[in-house]
């Protein structure tokens, strides 16, 4: 791929990719997950994931074959309404769900997925998106007011705009001040790697069990994608309580 000229070739390739990325998620066995840039999802992840025990719904980037999907486990969780909300003069957006318990109906959590601006020069593009996110977010959710978790790419670091402005209305699952933390880690015109994907959490209504720790470098020794990782971003995840 254009996008990784420095990686191996066959490791991009999708027959190559696709039953590693299945095994990282299944590995972590979670409840309720989102995947970014996803150009597969009728024809891979679906079907594979509910012959595991899980369901998922899409929504495509207008004028691209990627999107945003959020699954969930169904035993545990059906999906009783959904929202999109793209961002003004771009193609990225939010996706919005509300999770009701199967034994518990009348209660669950609003989950939500994104993916902001990318590159270096729109940090306040991306601050004006994040005020989008906790409108449409806050608006979603007003009615049934169920606990909120949100995820994704912010495409920025800690100390940006963006996630600023999130932590002055939600609580980050990370410590955002730890050291040698990354969620990407890449080689393009130069190599690159930082944090710029986060789970934010409503912290009076869920308690925080623990994070899934970045990466050593033993156990990644070289930029992503890599033949023992098949993405460049690495699969954050928290557990709650609630």
């Amino acid at each position: 791929s254009n996008d990784f000229p420095h990686a191996d070739p066959k490791i991009l390739r999708w027959e190559f990719r696709k039953h590693l990325l299945l095994s990282v998620i299944l590995l972590r066995n979670p409840d309720v997950f989102a995947l970014e840039e996803c150009d597969q999802f009728h024809s891979w992840f679906l079907p594979n994931l509910q012959k595991e025990g899980y369901n998922g719904t899409w929504m495509s980037k207008p004028g691209t074959k990627d999107g945003t999907a959020i699954f969930w486990r169904s035993q545990m969780f059906k999906n009783v309404d959904v929202k999109y909300q793209r961002y003004e003069n771009d193609n990225q957006g939010l996706y919005m769900v509300h999770l009701e318990h199967v034994n518990e109906p009348g209660s669950g959590i609003c989950f939500a997925a994104t993916h902001l601006k990318a590159k270096t020069g729109f940090e306040e593009v991306r601050k004006k998106q994040g005020d989008i996110l906790k409108d449409s977010i806050a608006n979603f959710n007003k009615e049934k007011n169920w606990p909120t978790i949100i995820v994704g790419d912010f495409n920025d670091e800690s100390h940006s705009p963006v996630i600023t402005n999130m932590l002055s209305s939600y609580t980050s699952a990370y410590d955002l001040t730890a050291k040698n933390q990354w969620t990407t880690w890449k080689k393009r015109e130069k190599e690159v790697k930082r944090t710029i994907d986060y789970i934010f959490y409503d912290s009076k209504r869920f308690k925080l069990m623990g994070v899934l720790l970045c990466p050593s470098d033993d156990d990644c020794p070289a930029c992503l994608p890599a033949n023992y990782y098949p993405s460049d971003h690495i699969l954050i995840a928290a557990q709650f309580i609630y």
